[in-house]
């Protein structure tokens, strides 16, 4: 991974500033994964592969993490609630899409999953960008990519008041001198 422009930030010294709701939000993302409901051991072994080689991300707890965000929409129903007419029902669709990967994928060199995903990508679009949204949705999620990226996390109830182009609140991440 690159290294973060806010050194030592952490979003989460801000957490008693939130409401008790979103306490619970974020304290539950940042409790250790939960084993996936959904997945098969071997569908999990190689969408962990999959995660990991699209984020260039070799953590197993954010890795894991990323894997519970998708495994419990599926196990739990809570998808976008729509879907293309010729796409399948979603569990259908993303058993389907891992099958594409293999069980093999999670044991195989990164450029093998490298040249496995660009093939995904173009002869299985609809899955490949499913996978990529839902991976980036579950990673950008996490309290510990909001500090890497500066993000301050949920304004609600402080809210942002200098608005204006350069200026941030006192409670933002402050870039280091590059």
């Amino acid at each position: 991974m690159i290294e973060s422009r806010y050194q030592g930030y952490d979003v989460m010294v801000h957490i008693e500033e939130w409401d008790e709701h979103t306490r619970h939000i974020i304290n539950k993302r940042m409790a250790e994964a939960q084993p996936p409901q959904f997945f098969t051991d071997a569908e999990a072994a190689a969408l962990r592969a999959a995660i990991s080689h699209l984020l260039m991300e070799d953590d197993p707890w954010l890795i894991a993490k990323v894997l519970e965000h998708i495994d419990g929409t599926l196990a739990h129903g809570t998808g976008e609630g729509f879907r293309p007419d010729h796409q399948p029902p979603e569990a259908t669709f993303w058993r389907s899409g891992v099958a594409l990967l293999g069980e093999e994928f999670a044991h195989k060199t990164p450029p093998w999953q490298a040249e496995q995903l660009r093939y995904l990508e173009k002869s299985f679009p609809e899955f490949f960008k499913a996978l990529l949204k839902e991976t980036v949705t579950g990673y950008c999620s996490l309290p510990p990519v909001w500090s890497f990226m500066g993000y301050g996390g949920p304004a609600f109830p402080r809210g942002y008041v200098r608005i204006e182009l350069g200026l941030t609140d006192p409670w933002e991440a402050k870039q280091h001198a590059e």
